[in-house]
């Protein structure tokens, strides 16, 4: 998941490894959406929860790595699967790349960048296990 300040982008995966997007969730407020992931992880049988964590470009946590592990810490809390954080340098910038090939608005295709940064992130930490 991609944890943003107005939207979580949200991806799964399936045996085959294969990456798919799946509706974000619009933040609202914080136990509801909490909540609501907390469900979807129990409804699509996930595994293990992968949260991008938005590392500066040297490495270090600043305040939006703090904000995603308070985030993922409390969701974490209320699922059965373990949670893991995943370095997710560059994966807004490669979503807007892998945005601009679609004919769509500046507006429409920045609704649709946290979901395929979510994607971006699943694809880097499952191919980092060799899956």
């Amino acid at each position: 998941m991609d944890t943003g300040e107005k939207r979580v982008g949200l991806a799964i995966s399936g045996p085959g490894g294969i990456v798919l997007g799946i509706p974000v969730l619009e933040r609202r407020e914080w136990e509801a959406d909490l909540e609501a992931l907390a469900r979807l992880v129990d409804e699509k049988s996930a595994e293990v929860v992968v949260v991008g964590l938005p590392l500066n470009m040297d490495g270090t946590e600043g305040p939006r790595a703090a904000a995603a592990r308070e985030f993922g810490d409390a969701l974490a809390a209320r699922i059965a699967v373990p949670l893991e954080y995943w370095d997710e340098r560059l994966s807004s910038v490669e979503a807007e790349d892998r945005l601009r090939a679609f004919p769509m608005g500046r507006k429409q295709k920045r609704a649709h960048t946290n979901t395929v940064a979510a994607q971006v992130i699943l694809e880097s930490w499952l191919a980092s296990r060799g899956s």
